[in-house]
């Protein structure tokens, strides 16, 4: 997997919401980073079966999903579809499986399915068993393509914790696919502070960031240090407006580490209120 492109078989739990023609748009503009492959995943609330759908509602969502698969086709992209009973991980991971998928994207119009999967058992069985990156689209995109392609303005919060290392290591591997420039962010908590404590830490994290992004750049990716003080999620999404981001890379990191815990703090306020789509690694 760790050599394979990223973006090249995407696979996309949809509920088929009003939302979805919006949404569709940002997952055809996948092509121009790799994708070569799409499947439309549509996850049914039906209970006990497949025999509880009937053919008629079957045929329905068949002509429904045709009519996207058709639009995809005719954007250069081979794709298909599959429809599954129930809302769980363990339908994604399956069908990720079975597509021999590279990365599940996810749109915030699966409104109960995408909510759980933020917050609820359901991500720790998609990191664990799927191991995919999650493309999670902002829900105040509403899944419009930004001004420009989706590498041309990265985002990337910086921590320097185990992580860091891992992270630019995935973010080394956009290069090719035509990154454009990276801002590495790096938030030290306060408020206004003016202790010689507090610019201390702002120094030697100036420094640390700095030497980050001089390493990046010998890689051949044009980035930039920035360095905020403040609330972390308020900060990092002020970064984000600042740059004008296309994509936002985060990373759950080693072990049980996993997305429902980052995101029940600054990762969460970060994914649910930006306007761009946030790629996110659980694996690194």
């Amino acid at each position: 997997m760790e050599n394979r492109p990223i973006f090249e078989r995407v696979l996309h739990p949809t509920d088929l919401s009003v939302h979805f023609t919006q949404t569709l748009g940002r997952l055809i503009s996948l092509k121009s980073v790799g994708m070569t492959d799409a499947r439309l995943l549509h996850l049914t609330g039906y209970e006990g079966g497949p025999e509880a759908l009937s053919e008629r509602e079957r045929a329905r969502l068949g002509r429904d999903l045709s009519l996207r698969v058709d639009e995809m086709v005719r954007a250069g992209v081979r794709a298909d579809f599959e429809i599954k009973i129930g809302v769980g991980s363990e339908q994604v991971v399956a069908s990720a499986k079975g597509f021999d998928a590279t990365l599940i994207f996810l749109g915030p119009h699966v409104h109960g399915f995408f909510k759980d999967l933020l917050v609820g058992s359901v991500e720790d069985e998609l990191i664990r068993h799927s191991k995919l990156p999650l493309l999670l689209e902002g829900p105040e995109g509403h899944g419009k393509v930004p001004d420009g392609g989706l590498l041309d303005r990265v985002v990337v919060p910086v921590d320097f914790t185990e992580t860091t290392k891992a992270m630019l290591d995935e973010l080394l591997r956009l290069a090719p696919l035509g990154l454009k420039r990276v801002a590495l962010v790096h938030v030290v908590e306060g408020h206004g502070e003016a202790s010689a404590k507090h610019m201390e830490k702002v120094r030697e994290a100036e420094d640390r960031l700095g030497a980050l992004a001089e390493e990046t750049r010998r890689a051949g990716v044009d980035v930039y240090a920035h360095v905020h003080t403040g609330h972390p999620a308020e900060e990092i999404l002020k970064a984000g407006a600042e740059e004008r981001a296309t994509l936002m890379l985060m990373c759950a990191g080693a072990g049980r580490r996993t997305l429902a815990r980052l995101l029940g703090r600054t990762a969460e306020r970060v994914v649910h209120g930006s306007s761009w789509p946030t790629l996110f690694f659980p694996h690194c």
